[in-house]
């Protein structure tokens, strides 16, 4: 099956509607991750991407390859990400409030249905998980 691809912009951002496909979204508090780890992942993401342009230039690199490195530089990136989020004791944790998290899983929920059919949700203190199939329209 084959999904037709919208991009679109909003306030000067690209946005892409891609009806059909399932999503898994994470999202997270603002502050929730140390601004000297935001940093130190900068310079590591600006190192990598230097080190797939050098091999874009070999000559002899495969496809394969280069997916395989992609697809291993995301997988670490997002154990990263998950366990700054899981092991940060300092930051905002207002997710704990029963009430604060009671308002996002309602939010979550609002176009549920409608534009999106949500799969699950995981509230945590500090971040979201969410897995949901959008809407063809």
């Amino acid at each position: 099956m084959s999904y037709e691809y919208k991009r679109f912009y909003r306030r000067k951002l690209p946005h892409v509607n891609s009806p059909g496909a399932t999503l898994f979204v994470t999202f997270r508090l603002f502050g929730s991750i140390p601004k000297h780890i935001l940093a130190n992942w900068q310079r590591e993401r600006t190192e990598l991407e230097l080190e797939y342009n050098r091999m874009l230039k070999q000559p002899d690199i495969e496809p394969a390859e280069l997916k395989r490195f992609q697809k291993e530089l995301q997988r670490r990136s997002f154990a990263k990400y998950e366990d700054a989020l899981h092991n940060n004791a300092e930051g905002p944790h207002w997710l704990r409030d029963p009430r604060i998290a009671a308002k996002v899983a309602s939010g979550l929920h609002f176009f549920n249905g409608k534009s999106y059919a949500t799969h699950a949700f995981s509230i945590m203190s500090n971040h979201v998980h969410w897995g949901f199939h959008s809407k063809v329209k």
